[in-house]
């Protein structure tokens, strides 16, 4: 199960989405389920549909691990990554790529951003781990409200937080990405002049595949690339 395992970050990250839920199942079977790999393996196989696009596929794993009776019994740092991968599927749900709705058939409650961000204690001290998809996140979330005087002061700071954790040839997918999103106020939120400013930075960003790419596997949630789309089409 160990060598499974990591053949299916291997299959995520090679996009071999068959191949990796194939894994994925053999590796169900010889589980028990609640226990600590059992969510481990979730985990990736709520990302390896996330990076396919089956966004509904996603939220039935997400589903299956956040209401099982042992999710709370977990460790807080196992628990905080569900709520990130959580908080995407919130994101896709506002953007209309999901229709995400309860057992009563009623959407979910609006998604609070600084509630959110509040209850991450622990990997608000990962810098260059989940901290990312948290950053990233907050920005995607005040571009869908067109929070755009807000997001403005934000960047700032987060230009400095990249300048000193993300410089590094391990992190430079994450790296050039947050470059993209910097460009937004710089470009007025207007598309055509961001598409002229980010030319560079994506074709630098498509020359390193997430396969060759030396960061944690699990800190795109979506494909950075597959982002940049949506945003894109956010500001038309």
């Amino acid at each position: 199960n160990i060598f499974r395992y990591e053949q299916l970050i291997c299959y995520l990250q090679l996009r071999q989405f068959d191949e990796a839920i194939a894994t994925a199942d053999l590796c169900l079977k010889q589980l028990e389920e609640g226990t600590f790999n059992w969510f481990k393996l979730y985990e990736l196989y709520f990302l390896v549909h996330m990076h396919s696009g089956c966004y509904a596929c996603a939220v039935g794993k997400l589903k299956v691990a956040m209401e099982h009776p042992a999710f709370f019994k977990l460790p807080e740092n196992i628990q905080e990554t569900w709520k990130i991968f959580e908080a995407y599927t919130y994101f896709l749900e506002m953007i209309g790529h999901l229709a995400h709705h309860d057992q009563e058939g009623q959407q979910h409650n609006v998604f609070r951003m600084n509630k959110f961000l509040n209850e991450m204690q622990v990997f608000s001290k990962d810098k260059q781990g989940m901290n990312v998809p948290i950053l990233v996140l907050e920005i995607l979330m005040a571009v869908v409200k067109k929070q755009y005087s807000e997001l403005i002061d934000r960047l700032e700071a987060i230009d400095k937080y990249r300048r000193r954790y993300l410089n590094n040839p391990d992190m430079e997918r994450t790296n050039l990405f947050l470059k993209m999103l910097l460009q937004l106020p710089k470009s007025g939120f207007q598309k055509a002049p961001i598409l002229h400013k980010t030319q560079s930075y994506f074709k630098d960003l498509e020359a390193i595949p997430i396969e060759m790419a030396n960061q944690a596997h699990e800190i795109e949630i979506i494909p950075y690339e597959k982002l940049w789309e949506i945003v894109l089409d956010l500001l038309e």
